[in-house]
């Protein structure tokens, strides 16, 4: 029995002193996997022993753009801060933590991105909602809501195209093109054709300017009728009749261009035996009319027109060559075209009695000859001198071409005859000298030319002194009378001629000098300048 006990305790001590030397003569050696294991902070290498608990090269994560240089651990809790790019396009941004870079769209809520806070700019607004007095849009990027006034352009809104409907309209602007309207709220214009009846726009009132006249003296474009004439303010100058006057230049484009019109309107330029469309004024040349100057007259644009061309320059005396040439002296060269313009005659009212005025020009408006020749005639057994006004050229001329020039059908109708004086009494008193051998019978015209005695006449303006140098008297010539061959003083005054003869000579005639003095002129001059009279019918 001893003997067993012995046994059983001796076995128990082996395995004893078996457990107490494994505990503490040979340590177990853990083994890692290769890999990385890792979680949201940290990574190791896990045990593959067996024993989990156990981790090796623990440490914390070290971020390149969101993934850890050590393991490749990929971040995917992001942080981000401060965006550093925000566009309409999208928003770049910065991982705090991992420090990955990040671009992406903008996610919005009314027009506002929920991560970067970028608020949208290009919007592209979709209408829902239209009135007059504004538009209600989403943005079809980033759904922001807007309701605003609309922002018109001509009556439509820029944005929304919704065309403005209740317009309130401002005063009417007016030219002679037309008129126009524009609404204070949406800017729309509105622009029209004049509605004209009688020369009045029947819309807006406006009164047409630049009128076309007809053959009856209605204006084609806005049936005004032309009146026969035109008074200032404080009736003293009556506008009656047209004739050239002002010269169409080259000063600018539109001149330029007006002038390259008339010149292919009155075509090929005119010349001796070939006149063309051109009209030959019949002027002299010692003594015979020789076709060297010409005229035409071209209706343009509604306005009249006279070119004049010649080929040798107009002889100052009609009956013998002289080598001094006003026109050339005037800026007028030959084989030139020169046109000048048709314009209101300007009359200074000399008298009223009745329903008549008594009209003298104011400008000087030609430059032509008393009579052509220094012989004296015989008309009807009567000797006829070179001064006689009831026989000279100058008469036929005002009664003829001025008269058909100058005046229509309709204007002539209120152009009397007049009984002219052309008596002794209408000469200058003096005992020494036979008057009545120059004087003439009267004559019955339309148009004439003042007399001695009328040019001294203060009821007239002037003053009763031959030798004053009277402001009233000093006249000036048009373009036209230049070209003519008008002389001009170193003043711009001209002489015209008066229809009295002098007492002393048998061919020459009273005429105002251009420093308002009287003074005589040879008839055969054409350089002195004519003012035409006449009495008006109102």
């Amino acid at each position: 029995m001893k003997h067993t006990l012995r046994t059983i305790f001796s076995i128990m001590l082996a395995l004893c002193l078996c457990l107490t030397f494994a505990g503490c003569g040979g340590e177990h050696t853990h083994t890692f996997a290769a890999g990385w294991s890792s979680n949201e902070t940290e990574h190791w290498h896990a045990a593959t022993c067996g024993h989990s608990e156990e981790r090796s090269e623990v440490g914390a994560h070290t971020y390149a753009n969101g993934k850890c240089t050590t393991c490749n651990y990929e971040h995917e809790e992001h942080t981000f801060g401060t965006y550093s790019e925000k566009t309409d396009t999208g928003h770049t941004g910065t991982c705090s933590v991992c420090g990955k870079t990040v671009t992406a769209s903008h996610t919005y809520a009314n027009g506002r991105c929920t991560e970067c806070e970028y608020e949208h700019e290009s919007h592209a607004f979709i209408y829902s909602e239209k009135t007059d007095t504004g538009h209600t849009g989403t943005c079809s990027v980033c759904g922001k809501v807007v309701t605003e006034p609309h922002t018109y352009e001509n009556g439509v809104c820029e944005d929304c195209a919704y065309e403005h409907q209740e317009h309130t309209y401002g005063a009417y602007e007016k030219t002679e093109s037309g008129h126009s309207q524009t609404c204070s709220d949406c800017g729309k214009v509105v622009k029209e054709q004049h509605e004209y009846e009688n020369g009045t726009c029947t819309v807006c009132l406006y009164e047409h300017q630049n009128h076309t006249w007809g053959s009856d003296r209605t204006c084609t474009v806005c049936g005004a009728l032309r009146p026969l004439y035109t008074v200032n303010e404080d009736m003293t100058k009556v506008y009656f009749g047209e004739y050239p006057q002002t010269q169409v230049t080259d000063e600018n484009d539109n001149d330029r261009s007006l002038r390259n019109s008339l010149d292919t309107a009155a075509g090929s330029a005119p010349a001796a035996g070939n006149p063309g469309k051109w009209t030959s004024y019949g002027y002299y040349i010692e003594g015979v009319v020789t076709d060297h100057m010409w005229y035409i007259d071209v209706e343009y644009q509604g306005s009249r027109y006279r070119g004049v061309y010649f080929t040798s320059y107009r002889e100052l005396f009609t009956m013998d060559g002289y080598s001094h040439y006003y026109q050339k002296d005037n800026g007028y060269e030959t084989n030139t075209v020169y046109w000048f313009k048709y314009e209101p005659i300007e009359w200074r009212v000399l008298d009223q009695t009745g329903s008549k005025a008594l009209l003298m020009a104011n400008v000087i408006l030609d430059s032509q000859q008393y009579y052509f020749s220094l012989e004296n005639r015989t008309i009807d057994g009567s000797t006829v001198y070179p001064g006689n006004y009831k026989e000279s050229d100058i008469r036929t001329w005002l009664n003829g071409t001025f008269f058909d020039t100058a005046f229509d059908e309709y204007t002539k109708a209120i152009i009397p005859t007049t009984t002219v004086d052309n008596s002794v009494s209408s000469m200058p008193l003096n005992e020494d000298f036979d008057r009545a051998k120059y004087a003439c019978e009267n004559t019955q015209d339309r148009v004439f030319l003042l007399s001695w005695e009328e040019m001294k006449s203060v009821a007239y303006g002037f003053l009763n002194d031959e030798s004053a140098y009277d402001q009233a008297r000093k006249l000036q010539g048009t373009d036209y009378a230049k070209a003519q061959g008008l002389y001009v003083a170193s003043k711009g005054n001209s002489r015209w001629d008066l229809r009295t003869p002098t007492i002393w000579g048998d061919a020459n005639v009273y005429c105002v000098n251009y420093d308002g003095t009287a003074t005589d002129s040879r008839v055969t001059r054409t350089d002195v300048g004519v003012v035409p009279v006449l009495w008006m019918s109102y």
